[in-house]
């Protein structure tokens, strides 16, 4: 006798029970074939394919929903977005860069010694201008100040420039640039040089005018002084600026976000009537930004095809949280909740489409004065909350699987015996078709579209069910409905569902509920194989 594997006989199965349990969620350690009778040399196979109960949570196989259940095992659908918004304050803020320069006439030093200098101090002050945003005070994470000296002078020259309102963080001491521009006594004395403000802090007065003192000191070297006054420009740049902290006020400034979000609770399911008692959405806001925060919604939806329903009015608005002076660096929290129309899911929606803008300082109230850090961020996270309470009509799930046999020669006959428990106050008819590569219908599992009865519902408002419906299948397949499916490759899974009487009551949905299935296949093999 021929050794053939048909462990192929186990694809059927488990496609019936994806229908019976009404979701994808058959696993491999289901099936229990160590109970096989293994007499070689007989040619009836018992196969035991699953015994197990299914409670909802079991068919939600999408990782971004859950169920959750209250102290009376009431359930709620919870479907998640997960990180939808996050915005830093170096994505939104920028520091302009500042370019600055004056001019002054010294007298030439001829009373010097030769080999001696005068020195000569030049006050002067820098307008900066940093518009649209206004700085009191800044932190420097990265930023270089750049000067160019431009002079007349034919003597060797020393210059310091001071800004007494930047300071290094360490040591506190201010800003200072030196430079030394030599002369031969023909060319005149010209230098630049530059520094780093990592670490340094500036400090604004109200009119942004920062102190400039230039020391500047004119050797006599020997040359003859060729003029009784010299000139000197000074060319000044801040750029490249990065914050660390910053205080100020930083005008109204809007982000936008717009996405849209596969809804996999849907994917399968194509025609429904839902109507739910409640549907809410919870916004889950974080902000360290010191700045007034305000979510506006300008679209909020779902949609299937040419069919879009709002979850949200368009401009719902609300106000987000934000850190105080003494709350620099902490992420700030808050929590919205929004009841939506319960009637969205009517459509059976495959796609959330989003829509909204995150807008700071909503009000352009400059007295109201912020500050950012360099990791400052915002974010929003939204979730979705479905009470399963409500009623449905005509649900719809529809799937395709690949389905095929390697070799149905080897069997003369095989029959499914399934027996289902149901205490869902759901009913559903079903049908499974077997197609070939084509997707043409070879045969469908049964000879109409069979029932699995909704469990007895009780009274309001608890909605217990209490009897639950049961439903005993056997599928024959003979030699002819064998040789039908030689070339099947798919296999199309239909099911429609209905709440309790027909969808006419409402009904709740709870933990203890479950469907139970208790199924198994019997194959006979042609005993000359």
């Amino acid at each position: 006798m021929k050794t053939r594997y048909i462990q192929n006989l186990k694809v059927s199965s488990v496609l019936l029970l994806l229908v019976l349990s009404l979701s994808s969620c058959i696993k491999k350690d289901d099936f229990d074939f160590d109970r096989m009778a293994r007499n070689e040399y007989e040619s009836e196979w018992a196969i035991p394919v699953i015994n197990k109960r299914y409670f909802l949570s079991d068919m939600i196989a999408d990782s971004a929903t859950s169920v959750i259940q209250d102290d009376n095992t009431f359930l709620t659908v919870v479907h998640y977005t997960g990180d939808l918004w996050t915005t830093t304050a170096e994505e939104l803020i920028f520091v302009p860069d500042q370019s600055f320069s004056f001019s002054e006439t010294v007298p030439a030093p001829m009373s010097a010694p030769v080999g001696g200098f005068e020195e000569m101090v030049i006050n002067s002050h820098i307008q900066l201008d940093f518009s649209p945003i206004e700085i009191d005070s800044i932190l420097f994470k990265a930023g270089v100040f750049k000067a160019f000296i431009n002079t007349n002078i034919n003597h060797k020259c020393d210059i310091e420039i001071i800004l007494p309102q930047i300071t290094n963080r360490q040591n506190n001491q201010p800003l200072v640039l030196s430079q030394t521009m030599n002369s031969d006594g023909n060319t005149p004395a010209n230098g630049n040089t530059n520094l780093s403000l990592t670490n340094y802090k500036m400090s604004l007065p109200a009119n942004s005018q920062l102190e400039a003192v230039c020391k500047l000191k004119v050797y006599n070297d020997g040359h003859p002084f060729n003029q009784p006054t010299y000139s000197i420009d000074i060319n000044t740049a801040i750029e490249d600026i990065k914050f660390k902290l910053m205080f100020g006020y930083f005008g109204m400034v809007s982000e936008n976000l717009t996405d849209t979000i596969e809804m996999k609770l849907f994917k399968k399911h194509f025609q429904n009537s839902i109507q739910l008692s409640e549907l809410k959405a919870h916004l889950f806001m974080k902000s360290s930004f010191g700045m007034p925060l305000r979510f506006r919604v300008d679209n909020f939806s779902i949609y299937t095809g040419g069919e879009e329903r709002y979850v949200i009015a368009p401009g719902y608005q609300v106000d987000g949280p934000y850190a105080t002076v003494n709350q620099v660096g902490q992420m700030i929290e808050k929590h919205d909740t929004t009841f939506l129309n319960p009637n969205v899911l009517e459509i059976s929606p495959k796609y959330m489409a989003f829509d909204a803008s995150g807008i700071l300082n909503p009000n352009n109230d400059p007295s109201i004065r912020n500050f950012v850090t360099d990791d400052s961020k915002y974010s929003i996270d939204a979730r979705l909350e479905l009470p399963m309470e409500g009623r449905a009509i005509y649900f719809t799930y529809k799937d395709t699987m690949e389905f095929f046999f390697e070799d149905l020669s080897v069997l003369e006959n095989m029959i499914f015996k399934v027996n289902v428990e149901n205490r869902f106050p759901i009913d559903a008819k079903m049908q499974i078709y077997i197609t070939d590569e084509n997707y043409v219908v070879l045969d469908s599992l049964f000879l109409s579209q069979d029932v699995i009865p909704s469990a007895t519902v009780g009274p309001a408002p608890t909605y217990y069910t209490t009897t639950p419906g049961t439903k005993t299948m056997e599928v024959p397949f003979g030699s002819q409905r064998l040789e039908n499916i030689y070339n099947s490759k798919w296999l199309i899974v239909e099911a429609r569902l209905n709440t309790y009487d027909s969808g006419n009551q409402f009904v709740r949905l709870y933990g203890n509920q479950s469907l139970y299935v208790s199924a198994g296949t019997r194959v006979k093999l042609k005993i000359d194989y």
